[in-house]
């Protein structure tokens, strides 16, 4: 993990919406889908100078800091 920023600062914080009803659907596609959405979170944050500080902390969650909300 990278250096957090300090001061004031944004967080991003992301949820699936309807994520257990997906679960109970389809188990292997939700899971693949979560794979390609942390990896898209990931590079998305990393991008804009932010720093993922929990994937998948709660469930299907995504956390990220960044200096800034620009």
């Amino acid at each position: 993990m990278s250096s957090l920023p300090t001061g004031i600062v944004a967080f991003l914080m992301t949820d699936v919406v309807g994520s257990t009803r997906l679960w109970q659907r389809d188990a292997i596609a939700m899971d693949q889908a979560l794979v390609a959405l942390d990896a898209e979170v990931g590079r998305i944050v990393d991008g804009d100078g932010g720093t993922v500080i929990t994937a998948r902390g709660e469930g299907d969650s995504h956390f990220a800091v960044f200096e800034r909300a620009s």
